[in-house]
């Protein structure tokens, strides 16, 4: 006979969800599982109720596998986090736009299903232990107007996390850690200060990067490049620690001023100096969604590194999205990660005819007439070139040619490249695709990058950002 089952009063779904060894179930729909205590459960679920009109709300019962066999109380450990892989699967869906979901969707109870009806205990946390205490099943415990509703979750995250819990190994060492200070960091709940909320996800942050190699001390920034580097990153800013240079990109751009946020909140001190990066601030996306997003770039990068995710064209879309959004916002990031998808098939396939054009065949340095006149009009229709790209043009024996785009500042200097058939690209054509390239990268449209004044401000003290929206000025 089943003793308990985990309650999500909050989690409206259509279907039964399985995670692991629990299985999610609408709430409306494990008579048959429960027998002779179904009505027990049913009385329980009396008190929860919407927060408009007291409508009983359609919720979500869990049972461990083993309770179908055995019975038995729900174990907590298993039932902790089958609920936060699900939450997290689901929130990685959001878009800001059409799909929120937050923590609080996910609130989770333990009921025990003995005693008579219309009676209830309930237990409360208290710095001494606790205390239990009775009620009857007549109470209201509305629904938060912070939960946000439930729509879908992603499997193939879903199914990484399960693969990861699994492991006997310790490579996936912190890494439900990190979740864990993710749901405590994702409530919405107006009780808790939004800084409370970044000091939390830095934490979350924290833990999954961390490496037993590494001891997970303070943020590693080599660990983080270390898990983008498979990715098409855009650079932010460049820093020089001692004698080294290291290249932000926009995730570590975004993770830097959430780390100066989180310190400067929790340890009283004066800034001395303007904070390494250029990280423009904007009331829409807000910071806090902008990190939430980031988060979980960094959270496909380990899963990929783990290799319980596969690195798929939507998942390498999603990390590369999530950079292109960070760095101009002008679209909805789920936009971003579709038109980022689009471009990989043709990405890769004119890498790999690149890397082949460049390994097997030969440079040509003597051109011909055709392809000395397509050099000067391409250098004619290209005009100058924006610091601080270059732009080479090198011919190959078979009659082809690569446009090479160069970045002398950055670690990897050729940043861009075109294939060209002389016969049938037309040079200014190939130019002005060039010239595209450079607006887009450098982020200025070919114009001076203004701030206003909050801008500036923020970029200066990052305890400006502590206020979410708002921007004192």
């Amino acid at each position: 006979m089943i003793d308990s089952v985990g309650i999500l009063p909050w989690l409206d779904i259509r279907t039964n969800i399985e995670v692991g060894p629990v299985t999610f179930y609408r709430a409306d729909g494990v008579d048959t599982l429960l027998g002779e205590r179904a009505d027990i459960l049913i009385d329980r679920l009396r008190i929860y109720r919407d927060a408009w009109e007291g409508n009983p709300v359609h919720g979500a019962v869990a049972i461990h596998r083993d309770q179908l066999a055995n019975g038995g109380h729900i174990p907590y450990g298993d039932l902790r986090r089958a609920t936060d892989i699900l939450m997290i699967a689901s929130i990685f869906e959001n878009d800001g736009v059409l799909r929120d979901c937050n923590a609080t969707t996910f609130t989770l109870y333990i009921q025990r299903l003995g005693g008579e009806g219309g009676f209830m205990a309930t237990r409360a946390r208290r710095r001494n232990g606790g205390f239990v205490s009775g009620g009857t099943t007549d109470l209201v415990v509305s629904r938060p107007i912070s939960a946000a509703t439930f729509w879908t979750y992603n499997r193939a995250i879903l199914a990484a996390l399960v693969a990861a819990s699994q492991r006997a190994d310790d490579q996936a060492w912190n890494l439900f850690e990190s979740i864990t200070w993710f749901r405590r960091a994702s409530t919405d709940a107006d009780n808790i200060e939004q800084v409370v909320d970044f000091v939390l996800l830095l934490t979350a942050v924290d833990h999954l990067i961390a490496h037993p190699a590494t001891g997970g001390a303070g943020m590693d920034w080599p660990r983080i490049q270390a898990l983008l580097a498979n990715f098409r990153t855009i650079p932010c800013c460049s820093v020089k620690p001692k004698d080294t240079v290291l290249e932000r990109c926009q995730i570590e751009a975004v993770l830097y001023v959430l780390n100066e946020t989180r310190n400067t909140a929790v340890h009283p001190r004066t800034l001395k100096r303007a904070l390494e990066f250029e990280f423009n601030r904007r009331k829409d996306p807000t910071f806090a969604w902008v990190v939430d997003r980031s988060y979980m770039a960094l959270l496909v990068a380990r899963l990929i590194e783990l290799g319980n995710l596969q690195a798929d064209d939507f998942m390498r879309a999603f990390v590369q999205g999530i950079e292109r959004w960070i760095h101009d916002p002008a679209k909805e990031v789920g936009l971003m990660v579709l038109e980022e998808k689009m471009q990989i098939g043709i990405r890769d396939y004119v890498a790999d005819a690149y890397a082949t054009e460049v390994t097997q065949v030969p440079r040509d340095a003597e051109p011909d007439a055709i392809r000395i006149d397509w050099d000067r009009n391409f250098r004619l229709a290209l005009g100058l070139v924006a610091a601080p790209f270059e732009v080479h043009l090198v011919w190959l024996a078979d009659g082809h040619g690569v446009i090479e785009i160069h970045d002398p500042t950055r670690l990897n200097q050729l940043v861009d490249y075109w294939l060209v058939d002389p016969a049938d690209d037309e040079p200014a054509r190939m130019a002005y695709a060039s010239m595209a390239y450079f607006q887009s990268e450098d982020g200025t449209g070919g114009l001076e990058k203004t701030w206003n004044e909050a801008d500036l401000r923020a970029m200066q003290d990052p305890r400006l950002w502590i206020d979410g929206d708002s921007l004192p000025g």
